[in-house]
């Protein structure tokens, strides 16, 4: 079962893990491991939250156990961009890297619907002045190709715009579903490159409000970057 994994959507690891045919524990630790393995070549992450995903994933089998009502996205694994607030990670914006306090609108939507939250991915293009900026708190760093995700078909080349940790993780299979933003082609030319489902959403269908950037909300949206039609249809239910 466990490379059988690799290769399912996740509306049908959905329904195995419904049917206690595999735990959220076992899916977790699969994805977990396919991280630890191509992540170092791919760079698809800024943060991986272990610990914090194998207590997610215990608790989505305690409450399939306990025969909770489970949600769309139960026991799956899945990871933000990096400028997404995810409560307990870093959170990184102009010229700041900081742990955020609290979860983004569309974490406590995908947290609600089951989904175990594995971490964040990395940005390019105008995300990756973002990313950069860490080492220089205050400023904008110059760019870096070498601090960038890369592509799992071809890792001389770049997976596109600033989403593209996301579309590299969601393409080399390292998750089923991950989440983007798009203001300007950030999903979509990642997703074209990568070959893989990405959506630049109507805007207000996943609400989110950027603090730092407010001019942001009349142009960008948040949405999935996913292997299938159908898992990236699940990630918006």
């Amino acid at each position: 079962m466990s490379e059988e994994l690799t290769w399912l959507p996740a509306w049908r690891i959905r329904e195995l893990i419904g049917k206690r045919e595999v735990s959220c524990v076992e899916v977790t630790e699969h994805f977990l491991g396919r991280i630890e393995e191509f992540n170092p070549t791919l760079r698809a992450f800024e943060e991986v939250d272990h610990a914090g995903a194998r207590e997610q994933a215990r608790r989505a089998d305690r409450a399939v156990a306990g025969g909770d009502v489970l949600g769309p996205l139960h026991g799956i694994p899945t990871s933000v961009k990096s400028h997404i607030r995810v409560e307990g990670l870093h959170y990184v914006q102009p010229g700041t890297d900081v742990v955020s306090t609290f979860d983004d609108i569309c974490v406590e939507r995908l947290r609600r619907a089951g989904a175990i939250i594995i971490g964040t991915n990395t940005m390019m293009g105008a995300g990756a002045d973002l990313t950069l900026a860490r080492d220089r708190p205050g400023v904008f760093s110059p760019f870096n190709w070498d601090a960038e995700a890369l592509s799992p078909w071809d890792t001389t080349r770049v997976p596109g715009w600033s989403s593209s940790g996301g579309a590299a993780a969601a393409a080399a299979r390292l998750l089923p579903v991950t989440i983007g933003s798009d203001g300007g082609g950030s999903t979509r030319l990642p997703a074209a490159y990568s070959g893989v489902v990405g959506l630049h959403t109507s805007r207000g269908l996943i609400p989110h409000v950027n603090y730092d950037k407010p001019t942001m909300l009349l142009t960008a949206s948040y949405g999935p970057l996913a292997r299938y039609v159908r898992d990236a249809a699940l990630s918006l239910s």
